[in-house]
């Protein structure tokens, strides 16, 4: 073999291993930490500054650390310190944060809203994932369940008046989130039953069905949210354990494939180059889905499982 093709197998595998394809994942929301912002926050109900988010419903608060901790002797709205408490970014340095359930206001709510990359295929499955904490200073002590994430076809414009949306959440996190020091993560998988545009985040139920705790009256349960992950990839999304496990592995023997879920079997392997192009598709029969050609270079093989959960596998081949 001579030194002109081992260099070009090897520039091949190179390619495989760190080209990304045009079929990547992708967060269907945009600026999903919080980082970007039209201006640095000033002051408190300033979640109109974050880049592609707004206020849904109330007068959110967007804390960033380009914001300076002390303003005119006040805590501000910089981190990890600021108003509604202490607490380090899970990711980068920004947050923002509302307001769950307040006890002396009847299903007073605050909301954050986006307009997704692209909106939802009906039928296939998506993984949403972000993080929460609990924020505790002076009159916001209470802590309470319920903080979710909805979709609509409709734009919720910006308004002042917290009320509860009553739309459904696709991820909920139903327990009483406790936790002051660190992130508890909220995550969850949905099947899209309508192409969706809008994604909507906090408390979807009414006061007598979010389960709380509160200290004193009136009490308010304020919760700091941050890196939102939206994708029909698992891999791209933060998964909770529970959340983990419900996500089927694809085996491999002699060039079949099939899903190590009896109850969510293969249903179609299709192959692609890196530019997206298809090669090859076979609809599996009895959980196996079979692919024996030979091709020379990389290339993506795509299974899709009957819950309409979609994984790639990056394969690399030399054969002539």
């Amino acid at each position: 073999m001579t030194k002109k093709i081992i260099y070009s197998i090897v520039l091949q595998m190179l390619l495989c291993l760190y080209m990304q394809p045009t079929m990547q994942a992708q967060n269907l929301v945009q600026n999903g930490s919080f980082e970007d912002y039209v201006l640095c926050p000033a002051g408190n109900a300033s979640a109109w500054v974050i880049e592609h988010w707004w206020s849904a419903g109330g007068t959110l608060d967007y804390f960033n650390a380009c914001a300076p901790t002390y303003v005119l002797g006040d805590i501000g709205v910089s981190t990890p310190l600021n108003l509604n408490g202490y607490q380090p970014a899970e990711d980068g340095v920004a947050y923002y944060g509302g307001l769950i359930m307040r006890t002396a206001f009847e299903n007073q709510r605050e909301y954050l809203g986006t307009e997704l990359i692209d909106p939802l295929t009906p039928g296939v499955r998506y993984y949403l994932s972000f993080y929460t904490s609990r924020a505790i200073r002076n009159y916001q002590k209470a802590a309470a369940a319920n903080i979710g994430a909805a979709l609509s076809m409709n734009y919720f414009k910006d308004t002042t008046e917290a009320v509860v949306f009553h739309l459904p959440p696709k991820v909920n996190m139903s327990a009483i989130v406790y936790d002051t020091t660190n992130w508890t993560l909220v995550s969850g998988s949905f099947i899209a039953d309508s192409a969706y545009r809008y994604l909507y985040l906090g408390n979807f139920y009414n006061d007598a069905q979010t389960p709380h705790e509160y200290q004193q009256f009136p009490d308010i349960a304020y919760y700091y949210i941050d890196q939102v992950k939206f994708s029909s990839d698992s891999n791209f999304v933060d998964l909770s354990v529970a959340d983990a496990q419900e996500i089927c592995t694809v085996g491999m023997a002699q060039g079949c494939y099939s899903s190590s879920c009896p109850d969510n079997p293969i249903e179609l392997l299709e192959v692609f180059d890196l530019s997206g192009k298809l090669l090859h598709r076979t609809i599996a029969e009895n959980n196996t889905a079979c692919f024996n050609e030979k091709l020379k270079g990389c290339y993506l093989l795509s299974v899709t499982f009957r819950s309409g959960y979609r994984k790639f596998l990056k394969l690399y081949s030399n054969e002539n």
